[in-house]
């Protein structure tokens, strides 16, 4: 508990100062190991105040505010809120749905499940969401919002063929995502996290509702792990493109 209040003032002091302090994104993110997971962080409202909380994550919080941290060099808060929102800060123009929207509205990251696939001979599968935003919207959170439902293909790497496979950490980014899909139709994905090719080891970093902390384990352990769930379809994994350093970084 003290290690992580002290990481946490660093890191506010981090904020405040506007800056990363040239740290990479697996230490940046490293930095927030141990603090608790939340559902929901943010909660829903009509207009939304732009802050690092920084106390506890969900898993899209967790992934939004290493990043904001990393690439925001002088305007941390300004980043944080381009990537969380597609308008004026509110729940409503929030990017709640991660391929539909926030991968979709950000343009930082290439699906690469293909790339991965191919190199291994694994097969790309593919599952059909239907996104309804009016009814989500309204049983969630309860608000009104209109919007056609949009239907999204999100390809992915069949957790079972992925586990039986011997996978090598060069053929990976040094920093990419893992999106995990599930047979639920109605939402894209249903986790997030980052996968690290780190001193040659796949090692992945996210906000667990496992161990209800941010934590870190290797990804062969994951695969083992989400291979046992029955409502898991695979992963798909997404690579960072030419935007995902800012310009003033």
């Amino acid at each position: 508990m003290l290690k992580n209040i002290i990481v946490l003032l660093s890191l506010l002091i981090s904020i405040n100062s506007f800056a990363a302090d040239g740290k990479s994104l697996y230490e940046i993110s490293s930095s927030f190991l141990g603090m608790p997971y939340e559902a929901d962080t943010l909660g829903c409202s009509e207009r939304e105040t732009v802050n690092m909380a920084l106390e506890s994550f969900d898993c899209v919080t967790f992934v939004e505010h290493s990043l904001a941290l990393y690439m925001g060099g002088n305007y941390v808060s300004r980043t944080l809120t381009n990537l969380r929102y597609h308008d004026t800060p509110g729940c409503k123009s929030r990017n709640h749905f991660f391929v539909a929207d926030w991968l979709a509205n950000n343009s930082l990251a290439y699906d690469i499940s293909g790339f991965i696939a191919r190199k291994y001979g694994l097969p790309v599968l593919g599952k059909t969401a239907a996104i309804d935003r009016t009814a989500w919207f309204k049983n969630i959170h309860n608000l009104d919002y209109s919007a056609p439902i949009q239907e999204i293909e999100i390809p992915y790497i069949p957790a079972d063929e992925l586990l039986k496979t011997k996978l090598s950490a060069q053929d990976f980014p040094a920093e990419s995502l893992f999106l995990i899909v599930n047979k639920d139709t109605t939402i894209d994905i249903a986790h997030v996290g980052f996968l690290f090719n780190h001193n040659n080891t796949l090692i992945i970093q996210h906000a667990s509702t496992s161990t209800m902390t941010v934590s870190k384990e290797p990804f062969e352990d994951y695969l083992k792990r989400i291979g046992k769930s029955k409502s898991t379809l695979g992963i798909a994994i997404w690579g960072f493109g030419p935007g995902y350093i800012a310009p003033d970084k």
